[in-house]
């Protein structure tokens, strides 16, 4: 006996499609009969499977098919009807002693539920055209009746029908099953017009909400065998949908994976549906595994914001439309609080097209967010937070080069040795960029930023980290690190290399080896000149007060800079009295070992400079920040290779 899931693949197969998006035959079925679209669009099939033969009709394929549509619906005798009849019963007189059966999708669905009263037969339908009035006009019977006389058909279950004057229909509607998707494009046509259908069966598969602008084609989209057949078969697949509400848009988006099943591009709602198929099973292939991951990714926190959510499942279509695993193995790894994805795994040969959008969905988040455009070129793996709570992660040991997205709870963050980038997001999130060049946001609430893996950490990249608001601590660890503060009070502590701290006035900064400078916006904090008179240890300077309490210094009252060394210039901060002289003061910072001027010397007298305590300033990093330097002087030329 043929199953539902059978009769949904030959609903499927009956389509005109190419090679690449044609629905495999299984389980012994056999196409012994085909009718290719006529003038009038008509294409049906006929299966067989031992003393089993099912017909089976092809639904809208182009537009001259809604021209039977619309008649059909209003019980206007329709070409294809007369045709279909004409096809089931040249089959019945070439095949006599079969059991007949009827399938289709769409117009297709219509009209086998209309040869199911016609010639009481079996019935099972999908997203099928509301055709009773046609079954029930009086005028079209007698029509066909005739038709049928003058080509020599005899039917006695046809000739009941039609001398009950439509008494038996009530009788043959139970042979009908109807099979729909929930929001396709007939569903409003069905509620207007009648019908046929005994039993009727709706699947659910989760669109977006109408405030996410969803195009109207995305009902003419649900209107899909290769979507309906898929729901039927994967439970697993049909809850991923339903809980991934964009997920389906993201699949038949045509700039993505998407097309015509008729082109020679595979379609990817086409090629799950076949690989399914294909594969034999139906609760361990690759639609299971589709669904699986889409149920992974939640359906609240950072990754199911809009476009970083549609950038995910961008991602995901990308690692299944590449993927030739015959295993179907899932893509998404889940952490606490999480998911990961890992564009490694993706085949080396893929477009990108789906991490692409990812990346530039995130970097378009974080712009509209927090201001940030952070380089996010390269990326191998992506960790979004997902859920009610937070996320706790700790990733691979290795130099992939990560980013990572916390979500609104107090997230624990640890990346590997790579390049990466971590934004905490909302409440108290302890950060940890461990090895590598890394960039850390806090975002919102009071933060712990590690630039390696804990404090007095070894490492020698170039980190960045950001507190964002709240009272933050910063570690920096023994590279040249940048450390900027953020609103409120916060704590900033360097390490060892040569830092750079970005301040407000009620922060306090903790430098193990005086080497750096020190930022209020765009303007180095350069120290002061104390004359007589002035209070003691008091130095004034660029409208700020400095005074100094032993290895403390206070700027402005609140600014707080521990183990400073006067003597030393800790962090280029020069405090003198009106008598000192500076000419001698030692250099602050370390050379510049690339990109360095050669300075010329034009009078032929030697190098001359400005010293330190003229108050040169000059861009050295093209980071916004200009650092107080010893300038080529008067009759002095510099070349600079780019």
């Amino acid at each position: 006996m043929t199953s539902n899931l059978e009769y949904a693949q030959l609903a499927t197969h009956v389509y005109a499609r190419s090679s690449a998006n044609r629905t495999p035959l299984t389980d012994g079925w056999v196409q012994i009969s085909r009718q290719e679209d006529d003038m009038w669009g008509f294409s049906a099939s006929a299966y067989q499977r031992g003393g089993e033969i099912v017909i089976s009709f092809a639904g809208t394929n182009e537009s001259m098919d809604w021209a039977s549509n619309v008649p059909a619906g209003i019980g206007l005798g329709a070409f294809q009807v007369t045709e279909a009849l004409d096809f089931v019963l040249g089959l019945m007189a070439q095949n006599p002693g079969a059991t007949f059966s009827l399938t289709g999708h769409s117009l297709g669905g219509g009209l086998a539920s209309v040869m199911a009263v016609f010639l009481d037969l079996q019935a099972t339908v999908f997203d099928p055209a509301p055709f009773e009035l046609s079954a029930r006009n009086d005028i079209l019977l007698g029509t066909l009746q005739t038709y049928l006389f003058t080509s020599g058909y005899n039917n006695a279950a046809f000739d009941d029908y039609t001398s009950s004057l439509g008494a038996l229909f009530s009788q043959r509607e139970p042979n009908v099953v109807a099979y729909s998707t929930d929001g396709e494009v007939l569903e409003y046509l069905r509620s207007i017009l009648p019908p046929i259908q005994g039993a009727a069966y709706e699947y659910e598969v989760g669109t977006p909400s109408v405030l996410e602008s969803v195009p109207g084609s995305m009902a003419i989209s649900l209107h899909s065998m290769d979507l309906l057949s898929s729901v039927m078969r994967s439970q697993a697949f049909n809850t991923g949908l339903i809980e991934q509400n964009r997920a389906f848009s993201v699949f038949t988006d045509t700039g993505l994976y998407a097309a015509d099943t008729r082109s020679d591009k595979r379609d990817f709602m086409a090629s799950l549906h076949n690989r399914q198929l294909a594969s034999g099973t139906n609760g361990s292939g690759i639609l299971d595994a589709v669904g699986v991951d889409l149920q992974k990714i939640g359906t609240r926190g950072t990754a199911f914001e809009k476009n970083i959510n549609r950038g995910a499942l961008a991602t995901l279509a990308e690692y299944y439309y590449f993927e030739t695993s015959p295993t179907s193995l899932e893509f998404l790894d889940v952490v606490q609080g999480g998911i990961t994805l890992d564009l490694s795994k993706i085949a080396s040969g893929s477009d990108r097209k789906g991490q692409d959008m990812l990346l530039a969905n995130i970097k378009s988040w974080l712009a509209d967010k927090e201001n940030l455009s952070p380089d996010l070129g390269e990326v191998q793996r992506v960790t979004l937070q997902s859920g009610a709570g937070s996320l706790q992660v700790v990733v691979e040991d290795d130099d992939k080069k990560d980013v990572i997205l916390g979500g609104d709870g107090s997230d624990q963050i640890s990346a590997g040795g790579g390049d990466d980038f971590i934004f905490g997001l909302d409440d108290s999130d302890i950060l940890r960029g461990g090895a590598g060049k890394d960039e850390l946001h806090g975002g919102d609430g009071d933060d712990t930023l590690y630039a390696g893996s804990g404090a007095d950490d070894a490492d020698t990249s170039e980190n960045r980290l950001f507190g964002g608001w709240g009272n933050d601590t910063l570690y920096g660890s023994a590279g040249r690190d940048y450390l900027s503060a953020g609103g409120n009070t916060d704590t900033l502590r360097g390490g060892d290399g040569f830092d750079i701290y970005d301040i407000d006035n009620l922060d306090t900064i903790e430098d193990s080896d005086g080497k750096g400078a020190v930022y209020r916006g765009s303007m180095q904090l350069t120290g002061g000149t104390r004359e007589e008179g002035d209070p003691e240890n008091t130095y004034y300077g660029g409208g700020d007060v400095y005074v100094l309490d032993g290895t403390t210094l206070r700027v402005n009252g609140g600014l707080t800079i521990e183990n400073y060394h006067k003597d030393a210039h800790d962090l280029g901060i020069f405090l003198k009295t009106e008598d000192d002289d500076d000419e001698d003061a030692p250099d602050v910072g370390p050379a510049e070992n690339k990109k360095s001027p050669i300075v010329i010397d034009l009078d032929g007298d030697g190098v001359e400079t400005v010293a330190m305590d003229k108050d040169r300033y000059f861009d050295h990093d093209a980071n916004g920040m200009r650092e107080r330097t010893a300038w080529a002087s008067a009759m002095m030329g510099f070349w600079c290779a780019t």
